[in-house]
C-alpha cells in the first residue's frame, strides 16, 4: 500500500521527476514531434515512483507516512 500512497499524495513530486526527465527543449516549438517524448512517461512514471519511494524510505524509514514525506 505504500506504493499506492507515493503515487497518490506524491502526485506531484512525480509529476515534476517526469516533466524534468523529458526532452522539453523544444517545447515552444510547435513542429516538434510529441508523440516520441509521450511514450517514454509510462515507464518514466514507474521509475520516478520507485525512486520517490526508495528515497523516501532511506530517508524517513520503511515505515514512514508517506504523506509527511510528500506534503509541501
Amino acid at each position: 500500500w505504500r506504493a499506492d500512497a507515493a503515487a497518490f499524495h506524491g502526485d506531484l513530486l512525480v509529476t515534476h521527476i517526469v516533466y524534468r526527465s523529458l526532452n522539453t527543449r523544444s517545447i515552444e516549438d510547435p513542429d516538434f514531434y510529441w508523440p516520441n517524448e509521450l511514450k517514454k512517461v509510462p515507464e518514466l512514471v514507474r521509475d520516478a515512483l520507485a525512486w520517490s519511494l526508495s528515497a523516501i524510505d532511506q530517508e524517513y524509514g520503511k515505515s514512514s507516512h508517506i504523506i509527511a514525506a510528500v506534503r509541501n
